[in-house]
């Protein structure tokens, strides 16, 4: 879950994790692996595969660092994805990103199809590398692969005193139009962060579809009921069951559709999706649905910095973000709300990885099963547990 406004959709989302804390929505036992034993085993796995070791750390970095922060739709179960993408030829290990176009305050970047990771970090360095020089800045990139969890980026700006921005073009369709009834965007997500002073940083990042496919996709794994709101059959209704989306490993099917966010009040969400594949894809030239021969995998993206003390001093920035997270903490708080008090977008997030960083990580048995299975193909003498 990526919104935190108190509204309907957060309302079905919390219902549903309650039901499944309180046993009525199917779970199952599944692996808890300490996040530093994870890496020692994704990044041997792609080392083997060809990749430099500075990928592979990157890569495998990024997935755990979205496990730690809560979203495991995002994390180490992209490791054999990845792999089977590598075997493949979709992704290209050893490939270097390119910047083109470039001037004083813009560029692309030609990702060469390497880890859309890799590519997409450039970019969001390069954006603030040149939004220190000219106060805001914007770098586009094109063939890139999946670039996983928007946040870890649009952080690198925050965390320069920047505000961050990264949207995002999804080729793969899965999601439906507002009134329509077919599969036509994809989730063609949007992150922002922006620094505080003493408070963590704000930190919104969501698809523009009613959730993020991976969720699904987790669901179906560990054989858990889903939201009604999230998704569609074939004829169009409304289900909870996520096998009719996803197959039983998480990957994406061919029945089924994701709806926009918020698609059963209206038609905001679906806005947002053709906001992000102009921005994110026909903006810097990278695929787009409109395109008869697309790479399937490809992220389209766009990210710009923008220099706060350029436009106002940033401690005084830094202090008045404080007293906005204060008087936003300070709200009356709905009984039916699970936290004790109204959250920021970010705070989840930041609640999570302090958990997880100490208690490990769950991995799916199915995502735990596959990257054991591709470690003993590879020789790679795991000591991780096949089982909790």
């Amino acid at each position: 879950m990526h919104s935190y406004a108190f509204d309907s959709e957060v309302v079905r989302y919390m219902d549903w994790r309650l039901k499944e804390k309180s046993g009525t929505v199917r779970n199952q036992t599944v692996p808890r692996i300490p996040a530093n034993e994870l890496r020692e085993t994704g990044v041997t796995i792609f080392t083997r595969l060809g990749a430099p070791r500075e990928y592979a750390e990157l890569v495998v970095d990024m997935l755990i660092e979205a496990n730690l922060v809560g979203h495991d739709s995002h994390g180490i179960r992209y490791v054999t994805r990845y792999a089977e993408r590598i075997k493949n030829g979709i992704i290209d290990p050893t490939a270097r990103p390119e910047v083109t176009n470039d001037t004083s305050s813009t560029a692309i970047i030609d990702g060469h199809w390497t880890f859309g990771q890799v590519t997409a970090k450039k970019a969001m360095r390069l954006a603030i590398e040149k939004a220190k020089k000219t106060s805001i800045s914007a770098v586009g990139a094109i063939h890139c692969n999946h670039i996983g969890r928007l946040g870890a980026y649009t952080m690198l700006a925050a965390e320069s005193d920047m505000v961050g921005f990264l949207m995002v073009n999804v080729v793969h369709p899965v999601v439906q139009p507002f009134g329509g009834a077919s599969r036509v965007f994809g989730t063609n997500p949007i992150s922002v962060a922006a620094p505080a002073g003493e408070e963590k940083p704000f930190l919104l990042d969501f698809a523009t579809s009613s959730v993020a496919e991976g969720k699904v996709g987790l669901a179906a794994m560990n054989k858990e009921k889903i939201p009604l709101g999230w998704i569609v059959d074939n004829d169009g209704h409304e289900t909870d069951d996520p096998l009719d989306f996803c197959l039983q490993n998480g990957s994406v099917g061919e029945n089924g559709r994701l709806l926009s966010f918020g698609a059963r009040e209206g038609h905001k969400g679906y806005c947002f999706s053709i906001l992000m594949e102009i921005l994110g894809g026909i903006l810097p030239g990278a695929g787009s649905i409109i395109d008869e021969e697309v790479h399937l995998n490809e992220n389209g993206l766009l990210a710009i910095a923008l220099d706060i003390k350029r436009f106002t001093a940033l401690q005084r920035f830094k202090k008045r973000m404080d007293s906005l997270f204060k008087k936003i903490h300070s709200a009356p708080v709905n009984p039916e709300f699970q936290y004790s008090d109204v959250q920021v977008p970010g705070e989840y997030e930041w609640r999570n990885r302090e958990k997880r960083l100490t208690g490990g990580i769950d991995v799916p048995q199915p995502a735990w099963d596959e990257i054991q299975h591709l470690a003993a193909e590879l020789n790679i003498n795991s000591k991780l547990p096949s089982t909790r």
